[in-house]
């Protein structure tokens, strides 16, 4: 049997300790030879960002304390490979690597995982050190991860995993560069994070006296209104993470995440403020500009026509794409859940998913969103139903570019398509992905979904 799936869009919109465990052996072998590895700029040097964060402390240290311990993690498609990593990874982009910020525990604080954080009011998080080197994407973005459901059961928690503002990424971000995209990798920032407007001015006032230019502050809000604050179980739980993905180079991105160029410093007042200056609820960008691909409609019904010829008729199975319309706003006020969505991505399903049976395969079809303009990378991940884990995957940067010249030679929107197929088995056929399901047979053969993601318009 075969299936033929259609992907269109019609709208996008002291240094904490770092675990590259997950990295390739090869990385990891060589990591610790990297520990004093020099990215240049005023934060490339670890030995730098721990001389930043002493003049930090001799100037604000009387009144706060400064907190460089925790971890920064870094969560990888071999990372994902792991059982005990399951839950985790559960619906993870496996073309992205994500860098999660575990911030140290103040006294009192109740432990919701390592990944995330209970925060006061009056407290703030300061981010520094180097932006990845050049690659397609990268996106910092604070998450209200779980809430208190108001039962008294052993977990008692509710996933909301929305964000709480738009991404920091190349398009927006403040770095010293010529205003370009690709002129915002590799470069010294510092991302300041609070619920406390005072507590902004007060740290960047700090760092300004350190000698570091404002130029690259950015300024991250946790609203009052959508927060419970606190460190006590009943509070909200607060994650940070960043996406980055496709490195130009994988060597030297390899290098970066095995020994990451950041500090994250949690910043607490001796004496708690009775009261603050709450930010409030960020404005966000619009997510859909309008811009539709409905001019390459007509190219994609031909060659779904001209698939459906090479491989013996029309009686065949077909499904859709529908839009993913996380609302992290939404969420907020009703407590549903977003699944850690990332603001400057369009987000597409393929409904209903398919029974993966034996000696069938599936044709994906769709517009390569790069080629149209309407995107930095583009993808599709495959997932096992069952557990929500990324089984294969495939992309605009490595997959699929020419796969439609079989089909439509010379056609002048060719390249603006793809049509990639999923097999347990390629055996060495062009444009295929090989689909290697975790689960064993038991009676019913691997339940397949598809998730088809667009990251960031180009302008």
């Amino acid at each position: 049997t075969t299936a033929l799936f259609t992907c269109v869009f019609h709208s996008l919109p002291a240094s904490p300790m770092v675990n590259y465990k997950w990295l390739p052996e090869s990385i990891r072998e060589e990591a610790n030879e990297r520990i004093y590895q020099d990215w240049g700029g005023v934060f490339g040097k670890r030995s730098a960002r721990e001389s930043i964060t002493d003049d930090l402390i001799g100037i604000i240290g009387d009144a706060y304390d400064v907190r460089s311990g925790g971890q920064v993690s870094v969560i990888s498609e071999e990372f994902c490979t792991f059982p005990e990593n399951a839950k985790r990874c559960k619906g993870f982009n496996p073309d992205s690597s994500y860098v999660t910020f575990g911030l140290e525990r103040i006294p009192g604080e109740a432990v919701f995982s390592p990944y995330s954080n209970r925060f006061r009011e009056d407290e703030a998080v300061i981010i520094f050190g180097k932006t990845p080197p050049l690659a397609k994407y990268f996106g910092h973005t604070e998450y209200l991860n779980t809430v208190d459901d108001g039962k008294r059961r052993r977990n008692g928690r509710l996933d909301i995993q929305a964000s709480l503002h738009d991404a920091i990424n190349p398009s927006n971000i403040n770095v010293t560069s010529d205003g370009s995209y690709s002129d915002s990798f590799n470069k010294d920032y510092v991302i300041i994070s609070s619920a406390d407007q005072n507590m902004y001015g007060i740290l960047s006032n700090a760092l300004q006296q350190i000698g570091i230019s404002s130029d690259i502050f950015n300024s991250r809000a946790w609203p009052k209104e959508t927060v419970n604050l606190g460190i006590f179980y009943p509070s909200d739980t607060i994650t940070i993470n960043m996406r980055i993905a496709f490195f130009e180079d994988q060597a030297i991105g390899e290098q970066y995440l095995s020994d990451i160029p950041l500090t994250a410093l949690r910043i607490t007042p001796k004496l708690a403020k009775g009261e603050i200056l709450p930010y409030p609820i960020p404005i966000r960008a619009s997510k859909y500009n309008g811009e539709n691909e409905k001019k390459y409609e007509t190219a994609l019904n031909k060659l779904e026509r001209e698939i459906r010829k090479s491989i013996g008729g029309d009686k065949r199975a077909a499904s859709k794409s529908i839009p993913i319309d996380l609302d992290p706003e939404e969420c907020l006020i009703e407590n549903t859940q977003c699944f850690f969505d990332s603001p400057d991505s369009a987000y597409y399903g393929n409904v209903p998913g398919r029974f993966f049976k034996r000696g069938s395969f599936f044709i994906v079809i769709g517009t390569n969103h790069v080629k149209t303009g309407l995107a930095r990378y583009a993808n599709v991940a495959i997932y096992e139903a069952e557990k929500l884990l990324a089984v294969a995957s495939f992309n605009s940067v490595n997959d699929m570019d020419n796969s439609t010249e079989q089909f439509l030679p010379n056609h002048e929107h060719a390249d603006k398509l793809f049509a990639i197929t999923l097999r347990k088995k390629c055996k060495k056929k062009p444009f295929c992905v090989e689909v290697k399901f975790s689960r064993k047979n038991r009676g019913l053969p691997p339940f397949l979904l598809l998730a088809s993601r667009a990251y960031m318009h180009p302008n």
